[in-house]
């Protein structure tokens, strides 16, 4: 935990997530460390945090399968908003354990149609509605709404996500 630290302190950058998701990879510092510091949402430890696990994400998704159900833990609306954007990325990637479906989905929901969301952490948690829609189909209605619901005078960026999903809703 003291080299993870470390770490994460001597800087905030893609070069420096890069070096500690290798030692993660490496096996050299224990992935659970890094989950730890996130759920203890201890200021930049937990925001650089977050960042590793999109490293880890991008290089092995699976690698974070075991700590699924903790990084859902995570997500807290007083957390750093890394942390919710490194989750929700995370999620919207995988296939979800079927007894995080209902909550996910709701509590997704309500962060889905919150104003102060941001439209990178929409995007994801449109795609993992859409996830569940695809899964359970009594859910498209509600998830199709949703989504036009917030169409107008959105972003491109929301837009151009919606358009992806919605397509794949109908």
């Amino acid at each position: 935990m003291k080299r993870l630290k470390q770490l994460l302190e001597k800087e905030h950058s893609k070069k420096q997530k890069d070096i500690i998701t290798s030692e993660i990879l490496k096996n050299h510092i224990p992935i659970s460390a890094l989950i730890e510091l996130i759920q203890n949402d201890n200021g930049i430890y937990a925001q650089r945090g977050a960042y590793v696990i999109t490293g880890i994400h991008d290089t092995d998704k699976n690698l974070l399968a075991p700590y699924t159900m903790d990084l859902w833990k995570c997500i807290h609306p007083k957390n750093h908003p890394s942390i919710p954007r490194a989750v929700y990325r995370y999620l919207a990637d995988i296939k979800i354990p079927k007894e995080l479906d209902g909550e996910i989905f709701e509590l997704g929901t309500k962060a889905f149609v919150n104003k102060r969301t941001t439209i990178a952490v929409k995007a994801h948690i449109m795609k993992i509605l859409t996830n569940l829609a695809v899964k359970y189909p009594e859910l498209k209605a509600e998830v199709i709404f949703l989504i036009n619901q917030q169409l107008k005078g959105n972003s491109s960026g929301y837009k151009s996500a919606a358009k992806k999903e919605l397509k794949r809703l109908l």
